[in-house]
C-alpha cells in the first residue's frame, strides 16, 4: 500500500510507483487520494488490460472529462456511473468547454449522470462529443440541462456502434441529438422544447436505428434543419417514435432508403415530408397537422396507416412513383390524397376515406394507377387524363364515381 492510496476493486491489486497492476476493478472519486473524476479516469486507464468502473457520488463536478484509448490498444472497457442516491452533475469548463468529450475509444459506458457545457455566447460545444475511431460507446441515462445549446454530437464516419439509451436532452438551444457515423442506436431518447432539432442524422450517416424516441415543441426553426426529426443520409430505421407540436415539420428525410414504422406526427406543419427521397411508412399516424404527407419518390410506398385530422389534405404526392396502399384517411379540410400536376407512376391501392373537406382521392397528373381504392361520404374527381384503374367505389348521399 502506498501512503494512504486505497482503491475499491473487486480484486487486490498490487502498486508500483504510483500504478496498479493489470486487475479489473472499481474505483471510487473522493477515496483513497482519487478527487476528481479525470484522476479516476487516468488511473483506470493507466491500469491496462482491465474492465474498470468508476463509481461518482453525487455532486457538481466542474470539469471538463477527456477519454481517449490512444496508446491503451488492451483496455477492455471502462464504466463510469453514479453511486448512491442523488444526481451527479458534470459542468464543462472555460477551456474545454465539453462535459465529456470521448475520442479514438471502444468499450466506454456512462451511466445515470447529467451533463452541461460549459456556457459560452451563441456557443456550439456540446455536452457530450464523442468522435474519431470510436466504437461500442454507450450513453445510459445520461440527461443535458436546459439552456445548453448541443446535447450530444456523434462525428465523423469513422463512429460505430454507438448506443444512446433514455436520454433526455430536452431544452437545449439548438440541437439535442446530432449523429454522424454507422449503425448507432437511439432508444427511447427525449428533447423536448428544443430550439432548431430534436435527433439531426447527418448527410453521411447511415443504417442508424431509432426506437421510442420522442421530441414535443420545436421552439424556433433553423431552416438549414427543418425537421425536430431531420433525417439525412442512408438507410435509417424509426420506429415508434413521436414528434408533436413542430413549429415547422415533423418527420423531414432526405437522402435514400429510410424506413419509418409505427411513428406518430401530430400538430406539426408538414407531419412527414420526403421530397424526391425512396422512404417506406409503414403503419404511421399523422393527424392534426397542415399537410399529412408531403412529397415521394420512385419506389417510395406509404403502407397501412392513418392520415387524417390534417388542415389541408391528408397525403399530397409531389414526386412521381409513389403507391400508397390500405392506408385510412379521413376528415382532412382539403383533400384525402392530392395527385399534383406533372405526377405520374403512382398507385394509389385499397385506402379507405371518409368525410375529407374536399376530394377523397384528386389525381392531376397522368399515368397513375387506382385500385379497389373505398371513399364513404366522398368522391372521387378531377382525376386527370391517361389514367387507369379497377374495383373503385364511393357510397353515400349524392356522391357519384366518375371513374371505374
Amino acid at each position: 500500500m502506498l501512503g494512504s492510496l486505497r482503491w475499491l476493486r473487486t480484486a487486490v491489486l498490487v502498486f508500483a510507483c504510483g500504478g496498479a497492476a493489470a486487475e479489473a476493478g472499481t474505483i471510487t472519486v473522493g477515496s483513497g487520494g482519487i478527487t476528481t473524476i479525470q484522476q479516476a479516469i487516468d488511473a483506470a486507464l493507466a491500469n491496462a488490460d482491465t474492465a474498470d468502473t468508476i463509481n461518482i457520488p453525487s455532486g457538481v463536478y466542474t470539469e471538463s472529462l477527456y477519454i481517449s484509448l490512444t496508446g491503451t490498444p488492451t483496455q477492455a472497457s471502462l464504466a463510469l456511473q453514479r453511486s448512491g442516491k442523488g444526481q451527479v452533475q458534470i459542468v464543462g469548463t472555460a477551456v474545454d468547454k465539453n462535459a465529456i468529450r470521448i475520442q479514438d475509444a471502444r468499450g466506454i459506458t456512462l451511466k445515470n449522470l447529467v451533463v452541461k457545457s460549459f456556457s459560452v455566447t451563441d456557443g456550439d460545444e456540446p455536452a457530450v462529443e464523442i468522435g474519431g475511431v470510436a466504437s461500442n460507446i454507450v450513453l445510459d441515462g445520461v440527461n443535458g440541462v436546459a439552456g445548453d445549446d448541443v446535447g450530444v454530437v456523434v462525428s465523423g464516419t469513422t463512429t460505430s456502434g454507438v448506443l444512446l439509451k433514455k436520454c433526455d436532452f430536452s431544452g437545449m438551444t439548438k440541437v439535442a441529438f446530432s449523429i454522424d457515423g454507422n449503425a448507432h442506436t437511439l432508444d427511447a431518447c427525449v428533447a423536448d422544447n428544443v430550439g432548431n432539432n430534436a435527433f439531426l442524422l447527418s448527410a453521411t450517416s447511415t443504417n442508424c436505428s431509432l426506437t421510442n424516441c420522442s421530441s414535443d415543441a420545436l421552439m424556433a426553426s433553423d431552416l438549414s434543419h427543418p425537421g425536430l426529426f431531420t433525417i439525412r443520409g442512408t438507410g435509417h430505421r424509426l420506429e415508434k417514435c413521436t414528434v408533436k407540436a413542430s413549429a415547422s415539420h415533423g418527420f423531414f428525410f432526405e437522402g435514400a432508403a429510410h424506413r419509418a414504422v409505427k411513428c406518430v406526427a401530430q400538430d406539426c406543419d408538414v407531419g412527414f415530408i420526403a421530397l424526391g427521397v425512396q422512404v417506406s411508412l409503414e403503419t404511421c399516424t399523422s393527424r392534426q397537422n397542415t399537410y399529412g404527407f408531403q412529397g415521394g419518390a420512385e419506389g417510395g410506398v406509404i403502407l397501412g396507416g392513418t392520415y387524417s385530422d390534417n388542415t389541408v389534405h391528408g397525403i399530397e404526392l409531389s414526386q412521381s412513383g409513389m403507391s400508397v396502399r390500405t392506408a385510412t384517411i379521413n376528415a382532412n379540410l382539403g383533400q384525402g390524397i392530392r395527385v399534383v400536376s406533372g405526377v405520374e407512376r403512382s398507385a394509389l391501392v385499397g385506402n379507405k376515406f371518409k368525410t375529407n373537406g374536399g376530394d377523397a382521392i384528386q389525381v392531376l397528373g397522368d399515368n397513375n394507377w387506382l385500385e379497389a381504392n373505398k371513399a364513404t361520404g366522398d368522391s372521387f374527381v378531377d382525376l386527370g387524363t391517361q389514367n387507369a384503374g379497377r374495383a373503385n367505389k364511393v357510397s353515400g348521399a349524392g356522391q357519384s364515381n366518375d371513374f371505374p
